[in-house]
């Protein structure tokens, strides 16, 4: 202990106060990286947190959509089976008989099915097809189911799009 106050005593007075002013400072420094890094993982747990909270709601929409869509879709399934199961009743094997369906027209049909426009007038054909009224008529119902499909499918997608723009253009707090 001795030999320890003599070597004190041999280091002037003057570097002690540097080195306690060191001391401070390097003290203060590492007390700011301190509270600067709680800060910051505070910062971080918020926006965590707010992208958990975003994530949650985005799932909500997205299931809400999915419901309606699925609903609707199913009550176009039934509409359409149930038009289909009805084209005998108002389209008769008489009418069947009666109407005497064209390939011109059955050609225009599968043109437009083929999304493509005949080349000329002259392969208009008057001739009368294998097609009956009947077959026409519960074929455009199968089309006409699937376009309403396609349409509540569109509508149900721009709905969600506008629904997850709204919750992008308003970040959690």
């Amino acid at each position: 202990m001795v030999l320890l106050g003599k070597w004190f005593s041999l280091i002037p007075v003057w570097v002690w106060e540097l080195l306690f002013v060191i001391c401070l400072c390097a003290g203060g420094l590492l007390n700011g990286k301190i509270q600067y890094y709680r800060g910051e993982h505070a910062e971080l747990e918020k926006i965590k947190t707010a992208q958990q909270e975003y994530a949650k709601q985005s799932q909500v929409i997205t299931q809400q959509v999915k419901t309606v869509y699925v609903d609707r879709i199913k009550t176009v399934t039934q509409a359409g089976r149930t038009i289909i199961k009805k084209v005998p009743i108002y389209v008769t094997k008489k009418d069947d008989l009666a109407c005497r369906i064209n390939n011109g027209f059955v050609s225009l049909w599968n043109y437009s099915n083929q999304m493509s426009v005949p080349k000329s007038s002259s392969s208009v054909d008057d001739s009368p097809s294998s097609t009956i009224l009947s077959d026409v008529a519960a074929e455009h119902e199968r089309e006409a189911e699937y376009t309403n499909k396609l349409f509540i499918q569109l509508t149900q997608l721009q709905d969600w799009v506008r629904q997850q723009q709204q919750l992008s253009e308003h970040p959690i707090q």
